[in-house]
C-alpha cells in the first residue's frame, strides 16, 4: 500500500523494463556488473567487520511428509534460481560503491543427508543454519538440504543469505516452489508469468532516486521526527554488557486466546487503525511501563515493495523505520493508539529513504552492538504461503532458532488468522529467559485490558497475574509485632531490670554485665547533662572498638542525643567534614585520638578519663525523645559525590532487631561485632543485644544456617584483639 509517497518505479517505461530484462536474460558468458542497493551495501560494511558470522543467515524449514520426488523438487529449486538473479549474485567491494555481480548460472545442488532419528535431523539442521556464507564466492548464496527421517518424513531446509532475501522473499520462493514442483510431477507448464524486472534494476533506481528531490524531502522529515539526539531506547537488561558486542540469541513464543485476537482486530476497525498499530501501541505502553520513559523509539522492518513489479522478486527491499511516540501525561489507551497511527502513517510516507541515509544525515551516536535510536524492534507477520500444498505432500513449517539475535529484544507477532502468537527473538547474553516469559504474560495481560477497555489509562492497565500478584501480597506483609512506641535505650533498661547479672557486652578477657552497662551508661549520660544536651542533638563519636564504646552509644541516647558514628580510620578531613556538617557540639573519643580534632566550638570529652569522674547516677534518667526522634546519624561513602548524613530513627532500630524476620537470636548466641560503627551493618550487630527471643517460622533453610554459622556460640572471626561481642537476651 502506497500512503501517497511518490510512487518508486524502478523503471520508467515499458520499453526500458523490456530492455533491461533481456538484458539480464541474455547474460551468457560474461557476468552482469551493477552497483549495489543502500541496504546491501550497510550488509557488505557490516559482514567486512564480523565475517565469517550466521547473524545475517535467513534459514528457513519445513516438513514434507509423504513421498517425494528428489529429482522434481532439485529442477524446481533450479528454475527459481534462474528465474531470480538476486540468487546468481555475489558480490565485490573494489571501487567507491560495492558491485553486484550476476552470473548466468551458479553452481547449485540439493544435498540429500539421512538422519537416523529426530534427534539427528534436529541436530545438522541446527548446525547447517549456522554455516556461513562467502559472499564473494561463484557459489550461490541459497544452499538447501533435504534431511530424510524416514521414508515418509523429510525435513526441506533452505538457507539464505539476507544481502539477497528477506521475509517476503522467502513467501515468494515457498510459493514458486510449489508451483514449480507441482509442474515437474505432474509434466504440465508452471505458467509463471515472466519477471519484467530484477532485483538490480531496483539497486539502478535507488541509486539514482537518493540523487533528487524526493529524497531530501523525506530526509527533511526524518530530521524533524527525530531530532535532538534521543537516547536509543532499551530495555533494562538481566546482565551487564560485555566488552565486545554478542549476538547470542534465544527465542520464546507464547499464544494468545483467539478470543483476545478477534478483539484486537474489531478494535483496531473500530479506530479506524490496523492490528499492526493496536499491537504497537500495546507494546509501547509495556515498554513504558517496565523502563518509565515517556519517549519511546521503536524500529519496525517494512516490506519495500511500493511498486507492483517488485512484488514477485527475491532480494533484499526490506527496510528499517524508526517510530516515535510520546507517551507522557498517562494517556488512555485509545489516546496512545491514534498517536502511534498517526506517527506510523507519517513513516509510511516517508519509507523510500534507506535507513542507513537516515542514520548518515542525522549523526547519532553509533554502536555495533544495536541500531542508533533503539535497541528494540517490533513486527506483525502474517501467515504466508509455505503451508501451501505440494503435490502428494503435506506441509508444515518448523519454527527454527538460529541461536542468534540482531537485536537487544525484537518482538513479533504472528497472525495466522485464527490465533495471534507473540514471538520474542531476544540476546541471551542480555536477558534471562524467565525475564522474557514473564514479558509475554505481562504483553497478555496488558492487551487484554486494552481490548476490554480502550479508555483506561496506561498506568491502569493490568500487567501482573493473579499468581504475580499472591506473590507481592505475601513479599509485601511484613507486618511484624515490635514494639514502636519504645526508644532503643529504653527497651535496653528493661532488658538490664530483667537480667541484670546476664554479660551484655564481652571484648578480650573484660565483660560488663547488663547492670554494668546500664550503670556506667547513665553515669556518663549525666556527663553530657551537664553540658546541656538537647534532644536529638548530634553527638560525635569517635572511639576504638571496646565496651566503652558501647557505653557512649547508650549514653548518647539516654540523654536524648543522636550519636554520630566516626571511624578513627577515617581522614582528619572527613572527620572534620562529618563535626561541621552536624553541627555538633559535642565530641566523645579517647585521649589517643583526640589530637585529630583540633575544633573550635566542638567540646571534647576523653571518656577514657572523665568517665570515672563523671558526676551522674546509676539510675535511668527520664526519657527526653520520641519513638521517631533520630538515634544516629550515619554518613554514605561519598563515592558518587559528598557524602551525605542519614538520620535513623529509634524506630527504625527497633523493627530490625526486635522480633525480627531477619534472623532468630536465642539467649545462648552471640553476635560478633565485625563491622566499624560507620558501617550500617553494625547496628544490628550492636543493637541486637536488646533483641527478644522468639521463633521466627519465616526464616528459609539458608537463613537459618548463616545465622547459626555466623552467630552461635563462638564467634569465628579472625584473631583480631579488638573484635568484642554482643550477647543476644
Amino acid at each position: 500500500m502506497n500512503y501517497g509517497v511518490e510512487a518508486p518505479p524502478p523503471v520508467s517505461s515499458r520499453e526500458k523494463r523490456a530492455r533491461l530484462a533481456d538484458r539480464l536474460r541474455r547474460v551468457s558468458k560474461n557476468d552482469f556488473r551493477c552497483p549495489v542497493s543502500s541496504a546491501q551495501e550497510r550488509l557488505l560494511f557490516l559482514d567486512l567487520l564480523q565475517p565469517g558470522g550466521p547473524l545475517y543467515n535467513v534459514p528457513s524449514v519445513v516438513r514434507l511428509t509423504g513421498s517425494i520426488n528428489i529429482a522434481a523438487l532439485e529442477r524446481a529449486l533450479r528454475n527459481i534460481i534462474s528465474r531470480h538473479a538476486a540468487l546468481r549474485t555475489r558480490f565485490e567491494r573494489g571501487g567507491e560503491v560495492p558491485s553486484q555481480v550476476i552470473s548466468a548460472d551458479v553452481e547449485f545442488q540439493l544435498h540429500v543427508v539421512e538422519a537416523a532419528d529426530a534427534a539427528g535431523a534436529d541436530q545438522w539442521i541446527r548446525s547447517e543454519i549456522r554455516r556461513p556464507f562467502d559472499l564473494s564466492s561463484a557459489e550461490s548464496l541459497i544452499r538447501a538440504t533435504l534431511v530424510r527421517v524416514d521414508s515418509e518424513e523429510q525435513l526441506l531446509v533452505l538457507n539464505l543469505h539476507h544481502i539477497v532475501a528477506d521475509e517476503w522473499s522467502l513467501n515468494v520462493l515457498f510459493r514458486e516452489l510449489r508451483d514449480f514442483y507441482n509442474a515437474e510431477v505432474c509434466g504440465s507448464d508452471s505458467r509463471l508469468p515472466e519477471l519484467a524486472v530484477q532485483y538490480a534494476d531496483f539497486a539502478a533506481w535507488q541509486r539514482q532516486w537518493l540523487k533528487g528531490d524526493s529524497c531530501r524531502t523525506q530526509l527533511k522529515y526524518w530530521r524533524l521526527k527525530l531530532g535532538g539526539k534521543p537516547p536509543a531506547t532499551e530495555l533494562m537488561p538481566d546482565f551487564a554488557r560485555g566488552a565486545t558486542p554478542a549476538f547470542e540469541g534465544n527465542t520464546a513464543a507464547r499464544t494468545l486466546p483467539a478470543d483476545l485476537g478477534r478483539g484486537l482486530k474489531v478494535l483496531a476497525g473500530q479506530k479506524e487503525a490496523t492490528l499492526f498499530m493496536v499491537l504497537l501501541a500495546a507494546f509501547k505502553a509495556l515498554v513504558h511501563r517496565y523502563t518509565g520513559l515517556e519517549d519511546i523509539i521503536v524500529g519496525t522492518p517494512i516490506a519495500g515493495r511500493n511498486h507492483l513489479e517488485t512484488e514477485g522478486l527475491i532480494g533484499f527491499f526490506v527496510n528499517t523505520l524508526l517510530l516515535r511516540s510520546r507517551l507522557d501525561g498517562d494517556p488512555p489507551f485509545d489516546e496512545l493508539l491514534q498517536r502511534v497511527r498517526s506517527t506510523a502513517l507519517d513513516a509510511y510516507a516517508h519509507q523510500d529513504v534507506p535507513f542507513d541515509k537516515v542514520v548518515e544525515a542525522l549523526h547519532p551516536e553509533r554502536s555495533l552492538d544495536h541500531l542508533p535510536f533503539t535497541k528494540i524492534m517490533f513486527a506483525l507477520q502474517t501467515s504466508g504461503c509455505r503451508n501451501a500444498s505440494f503435490h502428494g505432500l503435506s506441509v508444515e513449517c518448523v519454527d527454527v532458532d538460529t541461536g542468534t539475535a540482531k537485536f537487544d529484544l525484537t518482538f513479533v507477532v504472528q497472525d495466522l488468522g485464527e490465533s495471534l502468537v507473540a514471538r520474542v527473538e531476544y540476546n541471551s547474553r542480555l536477558f534471562a529467559a524467565p525475564t522474557i516469559e514473564r514479558l509475554l504474560q505481562h504483553f497478555e495481560n496488558l492487551v487484554c485490558g486494552a481490548a476490554d477497555n480502550p479508555s483506561r489509562r496506561l498506568s491502569e492497565l493490568p500487567l501482573l497475574g493473579e499468581e504475580e500478584r499472591r506473590q507481592l501480597l505475601e513479599w509485601n506483609n511484613t507486618a511484624t509485632d515490635y514494639p514502636k512506641n519504645r526508644c532503643v535505650h529504653e527497651l535496653f533498661e528493661a532488658r538490664a531490670c530483667g537480667q541484670p547479672n546476664a554479660i551484655a557486652v564481652a571484648f578480650g578477657h573484660d565483660s560488663l554485665t547488663y547492670r554494668e552497662l546500664n550503670d556506667r551508661a547513665n553515669q556518663v549520660a549525666g556527663l553530657l547533662a551537664s553540658h546541656k544536651i538537647t534532644p536529638g542533638a548530634p553527638v560525635g563519636l569517635c572511639m576504638e572498638r571496646s565496651p566503652l564504646m558501647v557505653v557512649a552509644m547508650l549514653a548518647i541516647l539516654k540523654a536524648g542525643g543522636a550519636y554520630v558514628p566516626m571511624d578513627p580510620n577515617y581522614p582528619a578531613s572527613r572527620l572534620s567534614f562529618m563535626l561541621e556538617d552536624t553541627r555538633a557540639s559535642i565530641l566523645l573519643t579517647q585521649q589517643t585520638l583526640v589530637r585529630r580534632f583540633p575544633h573550635r566550638g566542638v567540646t571534647a570529652i576523653c571518656l577514657d578519663v572523665e568517665a570515672e569522674r563523671s558526676a551522674g547516677t546509676p539510675q535511668n534518667p527520664p526519657n527526653r525523645v520520641a519513638p521517631d526522634d533520630a538515634a544516629y546519624i550515619i554518613y554514605t561513602s561519598g563515592s558518587t559525590g559528598q557524602p551525605k548524613g542519614v538520620a535513623v530513627p529509634h524506630q527504625a532500630i527497633t523493627r530490625l532487631v526486635v522480633n525480627t524476620n531477619y534472623i532468630e537470636l536465642g539467649v545462648a548466641d552471640r553476635i560478633a561485632q565485625v563491622s566499624n560503627i560507620s558501617f550500617d551493618a553494625a547496628t544490628f550487630e550492636i543493637w541486637g543485644g536488646v533483641a527478644q527471643r522468639r521463633n521466627v517460622a519465616r526464616n528459609s533453610n539458608g537463613c537459618r544456617a548463616f545465622a547459626h554459622r555466623l552467630y552461635q556460640g563462638t564467634p569465628r572471626t579472625r584473631n583480631y584483639s579488638d573484635v568484642s561481642h554482643i550477647s543476644a537476651v
